[in-house]
């Protein structure tokens, strides 16, 4: 699979409603509405994914650090990297994947990581398409560690193999 650059301005979010998508990370800020139904543009006729509320609650928490958030002059997390973050998300991951764990980096960039099922694998994105996967099967012993540039289909059987475990 190959992506192109995502509109930063119209880009939707699974915590805003259809209606009134956000229109910058400011937004984010925003209470959250309680019954949030993804357009069906987004995810079709599918359930919405297991991982959905978790991931968006998580995006939302890292556009709001400050600089100096880990008290050590860590940066903020660029607009541009949260949004590309929830893009890659929305397009790799299968609805039952099991929910990652999305971790801020001090320079500014986001780890999103699994560690279950006898799997280990960690998405580290520094930037909108800079991104490294590190993926273990502990049961099986296949090994994946590289940079994916704009091609993230090397991800499809490490996500698949979490997803169906």
């Amino acid at each position: 699979m190959t992506y192109t650059a995502i509109s930063l301005e119209r880009a939707w979010f699974p915590w805003n409603s259809q209606v009134s998508g956000p229109r910058s990370l400011a937004e984010l800020d925003q209470p959250s509405k309680a019954n949030v139904e993804p357009p069906p543009s987004v995810f079709g006729q599918r359930d919405e994914p297991m991982w959905l509320r978790s991931v968006s609650h998580q995006i939302r928490n890292l556009a709001k650090l400050k600089q100096g958030w880990d008290h050590h002059g860590g940066r903020p997390i660029g607009r541009d990297t949260l949004f590309f973050t929830w893009q890659f998300l929305n397009d790799t991951l299968e609805s039952n994947t099991p929910t990652p764990r999305i971790v801020p980096l001090s320079y500014g960039g986001v780890q999103v990581e699994w560690h279950e099922k006898g799997i280990d694998l960690e998405v580290e994105i520094e930037a909108p398409f800079r991104v490294h996967v590190w993926f273990r099967d502990h049961q099986t012993g296949l090994e994946l560690e590289e940079e994916l540039g704009q091609d993230f289909g090397r991800l499809e059987e490490p996500i698949h193999i979490l997803s169906t475990r």
